[in-house]
Parts: structure tokens; sequence; C-alpha cells
């Protein structure tokens, strides 16, 4: 247990096939407690549901494999939103950007060519744990769409994501949000309103 840096702990709804009601439902559900469904009426695949004249997609007991078909689940849904509201295609947008720096994928030369002096930005570690620098923060908040929070900063570069969880580099890169969005440290938040971390008197 000495090694654990942080444990998460959550309950999700197993969907069942409910032959009284016609539809699926959660075991907590009311419903459910009223129904005749057996412990082996589980389902065990993705339900794409659709309701109001197609208005709302809504997808149950995705469960842990999501992770892996977010990406086509998301197209799903945004071609169906598109469809419902008779969007024409943009034909400006342009789906290809340069990745962003990271320099735990480069090699031992590519750092040192840069984490040279030329570039401040580059040669100043941020996070130690992670081994990010300030040039990945600050890129990760001017891109579109660009952090605006601490987590938002950890969920790009991983900032914050290591062994002390935030405990060195944590207020570094609330300066940092701070300088780059033009605002004060009291209005940086961990992720989103009312998780502020300075308050003024």
């Amino acid at each position: 247990m000495e090694h654990v840096i942080r444990s998460f702990g959550a309950v999700r709804p197993t969907p069942q096939w409910n032959s009284e009601f016609g539809i699926r439902n959660s075991k907590s559900s009311d419903s459910f407690k009223k129904s005749k469904v057996r412990d082996d009426d589980s389902i065990s695949d993705f339900c794409i549901l659709e309701s109001c004249g197609g208005a709302v997609v809504n997808f149950v007991g995705v469960k842990t494999p999501g992770l892996t078909c977010a990406n086509e689940l998301g197209m799903y849904a945004s071609d169906k939103a598109a469809d419902f509201l008779g969007a024409a295609v943009n034909t400006d947008y342009d789906p290809h950007r340069p990745p962003p720096v990271r320099l735990s994928d480069m090699s031992y030369e590519e750092r040192e060519s840069f984490l040279d002096g030329k570039a401040p930005l580059n040669s100043k570690i941020v996070c130690r744990c992670r081994g990010v620098s300030e040039r990945e923060i600050v890129d990760a908040i001017q891109r579109f769409p660009g952090a605006t929070t601490l987590d938002g900063v950890k969920r790009r570069t991983g900032a914050g994501s290591g062994r002390c969880q935030g405990g060195f580099c944590g207020q570094r890169v609330i300066e940092i949000l701070a300088r780059e969005l033009r605002c004060t440290p009291e209005e940086i938040t961990k992720d989103g309103e009312g998780s502020y971390f300075f308050v003024k008197k």
C-alpha cells in the first residue's frame, strides 16, 4: 500500500432487460425492484438508444470497454446530431494539426537539443515527477481549446499526476495559468467554478 499514489471508487449501473416494462433498467432502480428480473438478465453489450425524435442519443452499458471505442461512439453521436440539425459539412475545417511537444517521448539527444539555453521556457522543468517543461504547459494553455484550470493542464500534459500529485508543481502551474490567462491566481480553479485554491480577504 505504500506505493499507492491515489485510489478511486465508483458505483456504476448494470443494465438489465426488464421484460415487464420493455426497457433496460439498473439493478438499483425502483422499476427493477418491482419487476421479476433475474440476475442472469444483465446486458453485456452497448445500448445505443435514441429519443425525442433523435434529438437525444443515450449510450447505456458502455462501461470500461467504452474507453477503446470512445472515438467511434463520439463520431456516431456527432453524425446523428448533424443529421438532426441539418448541418452542412464544414469544408474549411482542418482536422490535422501538429502534435504537442512531449519531453517524455524524446530521446536524450532530442531532449538536449530541445532544452537548450536559447529557449528559456523549454529549459524550465515544472513537473519533476513527469518531466514536463514550462513550454508544454504554455502550449496546453494556448492551444484551442486551451486549458484554463489546473486539472485541464494535468489532463493535457500529465503535470501533477506523478508521485507528488502536484505537491511540487501545482503552485507553479497556477502561476503560469494566471500569467497566460492574464488573471490573478485567486481566479484559477482546480476544475471549474467553485473549486478555487485561494480566497481573497
